[in-house]
């Protein structure tokens, strides 16, 4: 009987199949780190819009409700404001741009009432309303109710009560 003669390979070296799969799991690995870095970078750049629309918020809001309280505000005398809500009220609305990112706000009011319907503050000794200032600012789009896809909202909300003896000039 005639053994049958085998060839045992003993060069050193990586076979096709073997190159494949590394290179697959090299692939698959980059696409995973890019992934990761590119998450990275939208969060930082979405923490850094919320962080100047926080600020930004702030500013506003007290710039726009001290041209209120000086009645330098175009349309709207401190009298209006605090003897009617927005809506029916059109909010006050604008737009700012910091470096290559432009936020749009919107400032919406309202009196504030005790259980019986009476303005707080409202009577004609104190003469003296309650008002809830709300700011919204957003960015990306016109909508601040409209979300990015792989960032959600971009949006920040500020609120503050006023009064009508509010000092601005402290």
């Amino acid at each position: 009987m005639k053994k049958a003669h085998t060839t045992k390979n003993t060069e050193p070296g990586f076979s096709l199949a073997e190159i494949m799969i590394a290179l697959g799991m090299l692939a698959g690995l980059t696409l995973v780190v890019f992934a990761l870095f590119l998450q990275l970078v939208r969060g930082a750049e979405k923490q850094e819009n919320l962080a100047a629309g926080a600020v930004l918020a702030q500013e506003v809001l007290t710039e726009r409700l001290q041209t209120i309280f000086d009645n330098a505000e175009p349309g709207l005398s401190k009298e209006d404001f605090f003897s009617q809500d927005s809506p029916p009220l059109a909010p006050l609305e604008g737009t700012v741009a910091l470096g290559t990112t432009t936020f749009t706000y919107r400032i919406n009011h309202k009196t504030l009432s005790d259980s019986s319907g009476t303005p707080i503050g409202g009577d004609p000794v104190n003469n003296n309303r309650l008002k809830r200032v709300d700011i919204t600012v957003w960015w990306w789009n016109d909508d601040p109710n409209e979300s990015r896809f792989g960032q959600g909202f971009l949006r920040t909300e500020a609120s503050r009560f006023i009064n009508e003896k509010t000092d601005f000039n402290v």
